[in-house]
């Protein structure tokens, strides 16, 4: 399940990206105002779905190739019959969901103590962040 994690997060960071491209003034004023990890619920809010669809198919490709998914999902439709689980229950949504998960609290961690250590972000990452958004 680690291996259909990490094939997936390559995909946001182009996606993040265009989240920040497309920021209005309140979002930005939000950000700047807002708690410790003010720019990491933006982000999540504004890409959160968008990469769910994303990396779901890299991971159902990588737990399709293990019998404990399908088993794992076979035994989940039989339960849908019952009325006791939903569709949203298999594991490829279960690791899907656990990724995105992961990413944002790295994300949160780091924004939370960037914001405690100013001094840590340095001209070359600064300068770096601009590139990219140019």
């Amino acid at each position: 399940m680690n291996a259909a994690a990490e094939a997936a997060i390559p995909e946001a960071q182009e996606m993040v990206i265009n989240s920040i491209k497309q920021m209005t003034f309140n979002d930005a004023k939000q950000i700047i105002t807002g708690g410790d990890t003010a720019a990491t619920a933006y982000l999540e809010k504004t890409n959160r779905t968008a990469l769910f669809n994303k990396f779901l198919p890299k991971v159902k490709t990588i737990t399709d190739q293990y019998a404990l998914a399908a088993n794992y999902n076979s035994l989940i439709k039989r339960t849908n019959l019952l009325g006791i689980t939903n569709n949203n229950m298999t594991i490829e949504n279960y690791v899907t969901h656990k990724t995105l998960d992961g990413l944002f609290n790295t994300i949160k961690k780091q924004e939370s103590y960037l914001r405690h250590n100013p001094a840590a972000i340095t001209g070359k990452i600064a300068k770096k962040l601009v590139e990219t958004l140019n």
